[in-house]
């Protein structure tokens, strides 16, 4: 109950823009912290949305799932946005994939991902919208990507290069995923990933962000014809 009153507020406090992004977690040893255990983790992950959802309804909370009962409980604030905020998962296993298109109203791709495969994931997730019988426009499929703004394109590579090998023990991984280069070159690269399916761009500035957010801002989103306003 604690997490959904929180959502609320901070969807009223912000005037109805929150996305709340939920998953499971990838690993194992962060579980005990939060008194949990990695059995029962998708049930669990469900109920904590079907609560979500209940408690953000109109009037009092009724929930039955294989971990939560709600019976009649009040929660204020309701949030802004109706029937609630948008709630978003991640991940890339086929399972994932399914779970965001059955429950989720959308899905965004891991920025350690390359657009070819944030394309066979998209594809997976529309399959199963389909496959639910889901409108696909009223889910959002996005990613998130890397992205350093350097008129200097060898040395924005090589720090990301160094950024993903102390993150993901792999530099080769930046060359896969990132996007980096001059304006023009970081917006034609997130053109791409727009034009593969993404309708969401989460633009993970892993150094200097200070400075290349004004270009961000001032020059490669509106050349992608980008909404900033969320």
């Amino acid at each position: 109950m604690q997490l959904a009153k929180t959502l609320s507020s901070l969807d009223v406090v912000s005037g109805g823009r929150l996305i709340a992004g939920l998953a499971l977690g990838g690993q194992a040893k962060d579980y005990p912290l939060f008194g949990a255990s990695e059995q029962g983790r998708v049930s669990q992950l469900a109920d904590t949305i079907g609560v979500l959802r209940a408690l953000w309804s109109d009037g009092d909370a009724t929930y039955s799932g294989q971990s939560v009962k709600l019976d009649g409980v009040a929660m204020e604030p309701k949030p802004v946005q109706r029937p609630g905020p948008p709630i978003w998962l991640g991940g890339r296993h086929p399972n994932a994939l399914t779970r965001a298109a059955k429950i989720a109203d959308g899905w965004i791709g891991a920025g350690s991902t390359s657009t070819d495969q944030f394309v066979e994931h998209a594809s997976a997730v529309h399959a199963g919208l389909q496959a639910q019988g889901r409108d696909p426009t009223s889910f959002t499929v996005g990613k998130r990507v890397y992205v350093a703004v350097d008129n200097d394109a060898s040395r924005a590579e090589q720090r990301l290069r160094g950024w993903t090998e102390g993150r993901y023990g792999s530099a080769d991984l930046a060359s896969r995923v990132a996007v980096w280069g001059s304006p023009e070159a970081c917006a034609e690269g997130l053109a791409r990933i727009a034009k593969a399916g993404a309708r969401f761009l989460l633009i993970d500035l892993v150094f200097d962000q200070l400075e290349q957010m004004p270009v961000i801002a001032g020059q490669i989103a509106p050349a992608l014809g980008a909404d900033l306003t969320r």
